[in-house]
């Protein structure tokens, strides 16, 4: 059958006749298909069809009973159980079972055992027979059983039933004729019944019900297979592959389908390739090709997770990757007006090192005077928190979803700007998913706010959301089930790799794994599994004329075969494999460039270098870095880490390192001090330097931090025992030099004097990656030390060192002036083996590295911002201006930058 002939579930509708179907998205499918076979009849109003998937059915024959009983016609009402459970109680109801269990007390997830649980519940209503014995020898099995007594305990005293039990209460009601039978039930979508479903419909058979199964397809075309490199080249083949049968066919000639079980790559191509405009900021498709059946969780949707995210905040603190996402976000009141402000506030929060941010924090940062500064936010937070304050401890969860609601009424959400109709259909899905919680009234009394928090969150991640699209649109994006018992023109299935077809076995833990083999339970076997999905490929294969299958060769890293069902497929003509190019490359392919080089900047009018040292750092490795980070003050977003970061972790050992030699002052000490004296010392050192940031330490991690450093400054001090006699003559001070025109200020960590002839050793201290080369060359990438050596003037310099503190290479590298100063001091070698040009004493490497660096200064006091980094990619990797250099699309040559005047 071709797409004109539809589905047979559709031919076969008449008075009487119900359509039950499998799921949800398959209804739903159908129902857009009976909709627009009426419209291309001509017909604008038609008689809704009666198509309901399975659990659908069992609630309308459920509240048929309950109506007849209320009536008179059947049962009187007090014979009945007096609520059925919904899903979200029957969770709610699990999950305390669970959690208060001498079982459930240990898991570190109750609500995931609880979804669980449920399942297997369900599992053992539809597949086991009421008088199997249960082996409970597991530890789990035993577990699910204690927790299934308690629920059906519970379901018992309280007069309540849950879904698993609704098939064989409803079948008991029609076998006594207390609810009317069904004239005609065609079942859709039901390849395989369990056990409870053959009982109730051999009973509805036996009573007078005509039962008609959708038969497996008598012929199927062979298909076609095609292999991709990736998901990406897979859904763009896709997309091109749509756009072709549309102009083929034209708009209305013929029903496309596409299934995947990846949708967002596949929609993000159809979008560039069917509607390129609909990609641009602000622009959506006026008559979209496509709709989706496939849905996402209500979760992750933007205005939703904005919601959630602002709950969360309830709790105290938030993780600050969530804070700069709720700053950010379009959902909050005043956030078009503050977009720039409140962008700059996520940045600084970052800068400061927070990981965790609360309500008094955000309003706090944004209270201060400056650019980040958000008045209309702060006058929300403060609305929030007198309304949070104001909440009682313990609601009935029909209170919470009023107050909920209310709570983000306050602010400001869902944001000022007008919705579009995507936002809106989410909207009043989280406030329909919001008003659910009213139905736990009888379950749960009351609530506290973090409960309501948390029910709120595992509701939006279970329900799947697609907001209503084009019914009659000619592309249909679907998914398997539904797919194979419609029928179309054209039909393209993505995904067909070994790793995900046949699915992969995944049975209950909670039932007994030989049982569940034995009984054939879906999912438990893989030849079950493989029959199924032999079963599915057979309907795919007659759901179109020519259907075409595909997969993609790689995932990542991760190598992907083609499914065995399908392998052996011949390959499409060659012709259908020409994919049309995309939108964006008609424009750049029909664009005219003009190539203009501009790597000059305002020149600096100062005196005092901005960044101090780390101008000439930048300036060396990459000029546009020098003035993007110090003249235009661009930084990349700090990524915040739980605890310190690498350098807050240095900056604590630099404070170690002077608070001991202050203390020591030199050599002499040094070697005069008993073991149990420097210990004492040390940790003296360790604590002053901690006491001054152990507010971004917990307790704990505290403990951590003070015995690494006294490893690691104990083994430091056995380096300088090995050196010769020295004294400590400055510790981290200021010092001014003017380069090229520039007054810098740096603090250099440590001066030492030689006993033996009084000449100075400069020390620098490294807790990371150390290589005295990268002071040399044109353009010196490390310059600390050469400037440092200059701002000692003439004095005769007998060495730079940097001091490796780093874990596995600790000790000096460095450069001195003859071999010896540092004795036994791995890496450190004379000047002459790593200077710059052969032949040079010492006093002309200084004086190269002083034309070098005033060379430096006088380019960034020209404003020269070449593209250009020294050493890439290495100079690029810890740069984080990429963006804004747009280094990958290709930097200006040096050669074209105008050179700074000497």
């Amino acid at each position: 059958m071709t797409g004109a002939d539809a589905y047979r579930a559709l031919g076969a509708l008449a008075p009487g006749v119900t359509v039950v179907t499998v799921n949800k998205r398959l209804a739903r499918a159908l129902q857009r298909e009976h909709a627009v076979r009426e419209r291309a009849a001509g017909r604008t109003a038609w008689e809704t069809p009666d198509i309901l998937p399975w659990r659908a059915w069992l609630q309308r024959s459920w509240e048929a009973l309950l109506h007849g009983a209320a009536l008179g016609t059947g049962n009187r009402a007090a014979d009945l159980p007096g609520m059925l459970l919904d899903p979200l109680q029957e969770r709610v109801l699990w999950s305390d079972i669970v959690r208060r269990s001498p079982t459930g007390e240990g898991l570190l997830r109750p609500e995931a055992a609880a979804r669980l649980a449920i399942e297997a519940h369900a599992l053992r209503a539809a597949w086991i027979p009421e008088t199997t014995r249960i082996d409970a020898s597991s530890r789990d099995v035993r577990a699910f059983l204690d927790w299934s007594r308690s629920f059906d305990m519970r379901c018992r005293d309280e007069g309540w039933i849950d879904a698993a039990r609704l098939p064989d209460l409803l079948a008991d009601a029609w076998k006594r004729g207390a609810l009317p039978l069904p004239p005609v039930l065609y079942l859709a979508g039901f390849d395989e019944l369990t056990l409870q479903q053959r009982r109730l419909f051999d009973m509805l058979a036996g009573a007078g019900t005509r039962i008609i199964a959708e038969p497996l397809p008598e012929e199927s075309a062979a298909g076609t297979l095609e292999v991709f490199n990736d998901v990406e080249a897979e859904s763009f083949a896709a997309a091109c592959w749509a756009r072709r049968c549309l102009e083929r066919s034209g708009h209305g000639g013929g029903r496309i389908a596409i299934v995947t079980p990846e949708p967002g790559p596949l929609l993000r191509m159809l979008d560039e390739v069917l509607d390129p405009v609909s990609i641009l900021p602000g622009r959506a498709p006026e008559h979209p090709l496509y709709d989706v059946s496939l849905g996402e969780p209500l979760a992750d949707w933007p205005v939703v997770r904005a919601a959630l995210t602002a709950l969360e905040l309830t709790a105290g603190t938030i993780a600050l990757t969530e804070a700069g996402a709720l700053l950010r976000s379009p959902f909050l009141a005043g956030a078009e007006t503050e977009m720039t402000a409140r962008g700059l506030l996520d940045a600084r929060l970052r800068r400061q090192g927070m990981t965790r941010v609360s309500v008094d924090d955000l309003i706090s940062a944004a209270s201060k005077e400056g650019p980040q500064r958000c008045d209309i936010l702060v006058t929300t937070l403060r609305l929030w928190r007198r309304e949070l304050r104001g909440l009682p401890e313990r609601m009935a969860p029909s209170a919470w979803a009023e107050r909920v609601l209310h709570l983000l009424h306050v602010l400001g959400w869902p944001g000022e700007r007008p919705l579009d109709s995507r936002e809106y259909q989410t909207v009043e899905a989280w406030r329909e998913l919001v008003s659910r919680l009213s139905s736990l009234d009888r379950i749960r009394p009351a609530l506290s706010l973090g409960e309501t928090r948390a029910l709120l969150a595992g509701m939006a991640a279970e329900r799947i959301f697609q907001p209503e699209g084009a019914e009659d649109a000619p592309i249909q994006v679907l998914g398997m089930l539904e797919a194979a018992v419609m029928r179309f023109d054209h039909l393209r299935v993505l995904g067909m790799h070994d790793g995900a077809w046949p699915p992969v076995p995944d049975p209950n833990p909670f039932l007994p794994l030989a049982l569940q083999r034995q009984l054939g339970i879906p999912g438990t076997t893989p030849e079950g599994e493989l029959g199924r999905a032999r079963r599915l490929l057979d309907r795919l294969r007659a759901a179109a004329p020519e259907p075409r299958f595909s997969h993609a060769a790689h995932e990542g890293d991760r190598e992907l075969r083609v499914s065995p069902l399908v392998d052996g497929m011949p390959a499409p003509q060659p012709e259908a494999q020409v994919a049309a190019p995309l939108f964006r490359t008609h424009i750049h392919d029909a664009a005219r460039l003009e190539r203009h080089v501009d790597a000059a900047g305002t020149p600096f009018a100062g005196v005092e270098a901005p960044g101090g040292t780390k101008l000439f750092q930048y300036q060396a490795q990459c000029p546009f870095r020098a003035y993007a980070a110090l003249r235009l003050e661009a930084r990349p977003l700090d990524d915040p880490e739980p605890g310190p970061d690498a350098r807050l972790r240095g900056t604590i050992m630099h404070r170690a390192l002077d608070l001991l030699w202050r203390e020591l002052g030199g050599s002499a000490r040094l070697h005069a001090l008993a073991d149990s004296e420097l210990e004492a010392l040390l940790a003296q050192a360790v604590d002053g330097a901690l006491d001054e940031f152990q507010r971004h330490y917990t307790r704990n991690l505290l403990e951590v931090e003070r015995g690494r450093l006294r490893r690691r400054l104990r083994e430091w001090l056995e380096i300088e025992r090995a050196r010769m006699p020295f004294e400590v003559e400055q510790l981290e001070e200021e010092q001014q030099l003017t380069v090229g025109g520039l007054r810098i200020s740096m603090r250099i960590d440590r001066v030492d004097r030689l006993s033996a002839d009084g000449r100075p050793v400069l020390i620098d201290y490294k807790t990371g990656k150390t290589e005295p080369k990268d002071w040399f060359g044109e353009r010196p990438a490390e310059p600390q030390l050469p400037l440092y050596s200059l701002a000692l003037g003439n004095e005769d310099v007998a060495g730079l060192l940097y001091g490796s503190l780093k874990p596995g290479s600790i000790g000096y590298v460095g450069v001195t002036d003859e071999d010896g100063i540092i004795i036994d001091a791995k890496g450190v070698r004379s000047h002459e083996q790593l200077t710059c040009r052969d032949g040079e004493d010492w006093e002309a490497q200084r004086m190269f590295w002083k034309d070098a660096l005033e060379r430096l200064a006088r380019d960034f006091r020209a404003g020269c911002a070449t593209v250009d980094p020294l050493d890439p990619p290495a100079s690029c990797r810890y740069c984080g201006l990429e963006t804004l250099c747009r280094i990958g699309d290709g930097a200006a040559p040096v050669d074209d930058a105008p050179e700074a005047e000497a």
